[in-house]
This record gives structure tokens, sequence and C-alpha cells, in this order.
């Protein structure tokens, strides 16, 4: 425990001090959903994760080659469902939530093409009506796989780096986007503290670690608006840090 308390505080100079209690800061802590992603930024990666998945579940040949990057836009997309189920504000896929995330959950778990190009239509039934089996939304409860949904995270922080060089932003709008699924993945990662603790003093720090996170990118994504090179830079590397000292403090392997 020491080690976690001490990697964590390394991410924490010169800011305020924080301190662990076992209270939770989930479902009825959490901040409103608007404070951290924007409902048609939300939409916007739901309808391009949908298209790009469309694609690559068409043929065997287009899966096999995509597998694993279908299985961490799966994911992905459960958690961006929940997202916007939660929203404090009205949005065109709020009412589809529900079953948009039973059906991305579904589409997470396949291993074959067959069986991804069904889960995929009924995403698609979610999107345009909600129709479809539903589940709750909830920051209680996983939103996908934890290691698929750092996958994603790793990806994302990757674009990230390549579009941030020498204090400038190359596609501003697309780093605040991709900051804005970090910041989603960091609230959704909350819950995924009770299997990873082992005491309260450990979930209490793991809670904080993904607060941290989505703290962080949504520094990122307002740097980004703002085409502030500097501050988007400071951002990214709070961001990549957040992530290296949870995985070093409770061992998180992706594979």
């Amino acid at each position: 425990m020491t080690r976690i308390l001490n990697n964590f505080n390394a991410i924490l100079l010169g800011t305020a001090t924080v301190v662990f209690t076992s209270t939770t800061i989930r479902a009825q802590d959490a901040p409103p959903v608007s404070s951290f992603a924007a409902p048609d930024v939300l939409i916007a990666e739901i309808t391009d994760l949908a298209d790009k998945t469309k694609e690559s579940v068409a043929t065997e040949k287009s899966y096999d080659a995509a597998t694993a990057r279908v299985e961490k836009d799966a994911a992905t997309l459960a958690a961006l469902a929940v997202a916007v189920g939660l929203h404090d504000q009205d949005n065109a896929l709020k009412s589809a939530a529900p079953a948009l995330l039973h059906a991305a959950r579904k589409l997470a778990e396949c291993d074959n093409q067959a069986d991804a190009s069904a889960a995929f239509a009924e995403v698609e039934a979610a999107l345009k009506s909600g129709a479809g089996e539903q589940d709750d939304p909830s920051w209680d409860e996983p939103a996908a796989a934890i290691q698929s949904l750092m996958k994603q995270v790793t990806y994302l922080n990757t674009q990230v780096r390549r579009s941030i060089r020498s204090g400038k932003i190359r596609r501003p709008e697309s780093v605040a986007s991709s900051a804005t699924v970090l910041a989603v993945l960091g609230q959704a990662i909350v819950c995924d503290g009770d299997d990873w603790a082992s005491d309260d003093e450990q979930l209490a720090a793991w809670e904080t670690m993904a607060a941290e996170m989505r703290g962080a990118a949504v520094a990122l994504r307002d740097a980004a608006l703002a085409n502030d090179g500097a501050a988007a830079d400071a951002a990214k590397d709070r961001v990549e840090q957040s992530c290296k000292t949870c995985h070093d403090a409770f061992d998180i392997d992706e594979t």
C-alpha cells in the first residue's frame, strides 16, 4: 500500500494534498457528465466507432485483420453508451443508450466474424431506434472489460502524443475529441477498483487515480479547444502519468 500511495503522490506534486478515504466516488458522487463530455462529441465518437466497426465485421477477411480493434472499439462504445445514457443534458442517443450498451457489450465478447456481424446488427438497431435487449447504464458496474478499455486508452494516448509536438497541436479538434473519450474511460474504470484493491485504502487510491485520469483528460480537452500547445503538452503528460502510476501500483496487464 505504501508503494501505491507514494507512486500516486508523485503525480500530485505542486497540487493540493489528496486525502485517501474509503468514501466512494461512484454513482452518487460522480460529476455531471457534461463536466467532462459534451453530448455532441459523444455522439460523434459513437458514430465514428460504429462506422469503423461496420467495415471491420463485414467479411471474415476484414474481421480477422481487425479483431483486436473491434474488441476495444466495442468496449469503448459500451462506455460511451453509459455516458450518453447518464448524461445530465438531453441528447439524441439518451433513450437508445440501454440497448446500445447491451449490444456493444455483446460485440466486445465476440470471437468470430459471424457472431460479430450479428452483434453489430444489434448495435445498428439500437442506434437507429433504441430497439433490442437493454442494460441499465451505471457507473457502479463495469461498462466492459478493463483490459479492452485500457487498450483504447493506450491507442488514444499514442494518437494524442503524435498530434502535440514542440508546443503545437495538429488537428486540435481531433485531440479534444480523443481527450473526451479518455475522460469517459477514466470515469468508467472507477468501479473496477473492486477487482484490484485488497482493502478500503487501496480502493480509495484506485478511485482517486481514475478521477485524476478523468481530470487530466478534461484539462487536455480544454487546452486543445483553446489551441494552447503548452497547456496541451502538460495535460498530455499528466494523462500518461496517471495511467503509468495506476499500472505500476496495481500491476495492470492489458493482455
